[in-house]
């Protein structure tokens, strides 16, 4: 019978090794739009949260490169509100090298230097879109890449902000013969979004809700959404063609809570013409 609880052991040392892995895994998705023509790669990255991936980010940019992206996206918390920048700052520095478009999250609201990160980006050819909704070809589509802000920044940053107006006045105008891409770093109001003709929406925030049971549950915990939440990570299909994508994390952000069963991860997104 002794060979039974080896056995055992064995498999519960298995199952804690799945559960517990915190390697990066690339996530791949395909969504279909009549509204292009050829084929195109985004490659997303959220959650960074400052972290560094290897020597100067080598381990990071290395998976990114093996993707061949047309284009990158970062939907927020880049940085951390509190602590060192220079794993963000490294980041940036060569992400640039990619047509590249990047959202605030309420990390940078939340350190109260927001105004500082958009310049420094800006400066490094990233494109910061600010409740703002831009023209860009990609492999010869003419598409809208569209960006909101976080919430937190009525908190944090500006008196006054009216989050939902923003969300309007930004997105009520979209030409909807063009293929738009969202970038909204908190998932929580996805359902606001969607009120508006976007085509495939990327978000962030909440790292998978940190603990996952695969085909049981996906996210246990989000702030505003509570226990199981909605939104907590991957694909979701809406009525009217609508797509939208939480990514995890590239970050395991906090470490002292382990993520289960919930391996960060680098979003690929293949949009490809509809037949």
């Amino acid at each position: 019978m002794w060979w039974l609880y080896v056995l055992l052991g064995i498999c519960v040392l298995a199952l804690a090794v799945w559960a517990l892995y915190s390697g990066m895994v690339v996530r791949m998705y395909e969504v279909k739009s009549k509204k292009i023509c050829r084929p195109f790669r985004i490659v997303q990255v959220s959650d960074l949260h400052s972290l560094y991936h290897g020597k100067e980010q080598a381990r990071l940019m290395q998976k990114i490169a093996e993707q061949k992206p047309d284009m990158v996206v970062l939907t927020g918390d880049i940085f951390h509100a509190a602590g060192r920048e220079d794993g963000a700052v490294s980041f940036l520095k060569q992400i640039g090298r990619y047509p590249c478009f990047y959202v605030l999250g309420n990390h940078e609201y939340r350190s109260k230097k927001a105004a500082k990160y958009m310049e420094l980006a800006s400066d490094l050819g990233i494109r910061v879109l600010s409740d703002e909704a831009v023209p860009f070809t990609v492999k010869g589509n003419e598409i809208t890449v569209a960006g909101v802000n976080d919430p937190l920044r009525a908190a944090t940053s500006e008196l006054g902000y009216d989050f939902l107006g923003a969300i309007k006045r930004t997105l009520s105008g979209l030409d909807g013969t063009k293929f738009t891409v969202l970038l909204a770093h908190n998932h929580i109001y996805i359902d606001e979004y969607r009120k508006y003709p976007y085509d495939l929406g990327l978000s962030g925030h909440s790292h998978g809700g940190q603990f996952r049971i695969p085909f049981v549950m996906n996210g246990f915990f989000v702030k505003k959404q509570g226990f199981f939440p909605k939104y907590a990570g991957g694909l979701y299909r809406f009525e009217g063609g609508q797509t939208h994508i939480v990514s995890r994390g590239v970050s395991a952000k906090p470490e002292w809570l382990p993520r289960v069963f919930n391996p960060t991860e680098l979003v690929v997104v293949d949009v490809v013409p509809e037949a």
